[in-house]
């Protein structure tokens, strides 16, 4: 029997885009049975419809009305947000619902008892979670997926990495559509300032952690850890600063990292695609970079792009430094994609033979 999933938030950016890769992949959709809830439920059906899928006309609900049918599903799928999270989570618990949660927002990610989801790199330990019991599972930041992602063969099966430092430029989007809005012009002011020919160097609130520390740079430390080891058995060393930038889709990152050993910046290129399907290594001049480095060449894609890689000379020649190379580099992904709605495709794959 297929397993039931109710589907929350279709209607927003991250849903429309996992509805995208459904579309894509309608094997996939196949394998479950499914129902969509939303608090315009006639607005939802207009979004469906242009997708080709089939789907029964009678699973769209009213979330305000209809609210107790999500307890009818083996598999809660929600992309709507830390507010439905922190409001029917507490319910599924009380309850004592025994279904999969399986969530894009960032209310239960430091959970004890949660899983982050970036199946490239914990797609094993997703499975050992469930084959153990795990109900939870959670998608992870988008610009630490997006990093990740982007150096995944530096990290495993061995990590050759000994720190790493991200500078982020994130795109509006990642605020929702009232950010594209904002800087469409078709929409009141969203950010604190305004981002039309403007940037804003602070994203989020301000972390309770550390004096000038914001919650979406302690998230590069607590979540990319929580990733590659969850049981803490290493520690990554990685710390960020983090800018909104007028751009629609894909969030950049400009990387300083610190390797446990001395490589050339082309067997740095070579590693990086080894094993990392999703990656494009962009040689570093002045032509390629202009030419396949912006983010306009990976919005709507699964691809990142990886360039600007160099070793940073003056600061590997200090004594400090010597035993330990430091490299630059900068990497593009779209975070509506490999930062928030691919990871959960990939899960659901898993998910269908159990």
């Amino acid at each position: 029997m297929k397993k039931k999933i109710a589907f929350v938030g279709a209607r927003g950016l991250v849903g429309q885009t996992l509805l995208a890769y459904f579309q894509q992949d309608l094997e996939l959709f196949s394998n479950f049975s499914w129902s969509f809830f939303s608090h315009d439920s006639k607005a939802l059906t207009e979004i469906l419809s242009s997708f080709n899928l089939e789907f029964n006309q009678n699973s769209f609900f009213c979330l305000s009305s209809d609210s107790e049918k999500l307890w009818e599903a083996d598999i809660i799928l929600t992309t709507q947000g830390s507010d439905f999270t922190n409001r029917y989570w507490p319910k599924a618990k009380e309850i004592q619902w025994n279904g999969i949660w399986l969530d894009a927002a960032s209310a239960l990610r430091l959970h004890p008892d949660s899983c982050l989801v970036l199946p490239p790199l914990n797609g094993d330990y997703l499975k050992f979670s469930l084959s153990e019991g795990k109900k939870l599972f959670i998608g992870a930041n988008c610009t630490v997926s997006l990093l990740l992602i982007a150096l995944k063969p530096l990290l495993i099966p061995a990590n050759l990495i000994h720190w790493l430092s991200s500078m982020t430029y994130q795109a509006v989007s990642g605020a929702g559509a009232q950010g594209m809005q904002e800087l469409l012009e078709e929409g009141p002011q969203h950010f604190p300032r305004p981002i039309k020919h403007n940037i804003i160097p602070w994203i989020d609130a301000p972390s309770c952690k550390e004096e000038g520390l914001t919650k979406e740079e302690e998230k590069s430390f607590e979540e990319a850890n929580k990733i590659l080891w969850p049981t803490q058995q290493e520690t990554l060393l990685i710390d960020s600063l983090c800018v909104r930038v007028p751009v629609l889709r894909c969030h950049s990152q400009a990387i300083t990292l610190c390797l446990k050993e001395d490589i050339s910046v082309h067997d740095l290129e070579k590693k990086l695609k080894e094993n990392n399907p999703w990656v494009k290594v962009i040689p570093n001049t002045q032509e390629e970079t202009y030419k396949n480095l912006t983010p306009l060449d990976y919005q709507n894609t699964d691809f990142l792009g990886i360039g600007r890689i160099r070793k940073a000379i003056n600061i590997s020649k200090s004594s400090n430094n010597k035993n330990f190379p430091v490299y630059h580099l900068f990497t593009i992904g779209d975070q509506l994609r490999w930062g928030a709605a691919r990871p959960l495709y990939e899960f659901l794959k898993i998910l269908v033979p159990l």
